[in-house]
C-alpha cells in the first residue's frame, strides 16, 4: 500500500533505474480572471501554505475585485454599474455573466 504523502495526484511520481521512483510536487496554478480568463498581475503563484505566510496586501491587489477579476474587467463592470444607476442601462441589456459582480 502507498504511503499517505504519496496518494494524491499533486504529487508527480517519475520511476528511475535503480531507485524505485522520485516524487515532484506540481506547481500551482496561476489565478485567471473570473469573466475574461486572462491571467492576473499583481497575484503571485506560490502554493496554499507559502500563501498563508504572505501578508493580506501582498496576497492580491488591494483594489475592488482585486484577485478576482482583471483591470479591464472591472473597469467595464463598474462602467454599466454607473450607468445602470443612472437609468441608462436596463437589467436585460446587462451580460448575465455580469449580473454575478455587480449584485443587482
Amino acid at each position: 500500500m502507498t504511503t499517505p504523502r504519496l496518494r494524491s495526484r499533486s504529487v508527480r511520481k517519475k520511476f528511475v533505474k535503480g531507485r524505485k521512483f522520485i516524487t515532484k510536487q506540481k506547481k500551482p496554478s496561476k489565478t485567471i480572471c473570473g469573466l475574461c480568463g486572462a491571467v492576473l498581475q499583481g497575484v503571485p503563484v506560490r502554493g496554499r501554505y507559502e500563501m498563508s505566510k504572505l501578508s493580506k496586501i501582498k496576497r492580491r491587489p488591494s483594489r475592488i475585485f482585486g484577485g478576482v477579476l482583471c483591470a479591464s474587467c472591472t473597469q467595464r463592470l463598474l462602467i454599466e454599474k454607473t450607468r445602470f444607476k443612472k437609468g441608462v442601462l436596463k437589467k436585460e441589456d446587462i451580460p448575465v455573466s455580469h449580473l454575478k459582480f455587480l449584485k443587482i
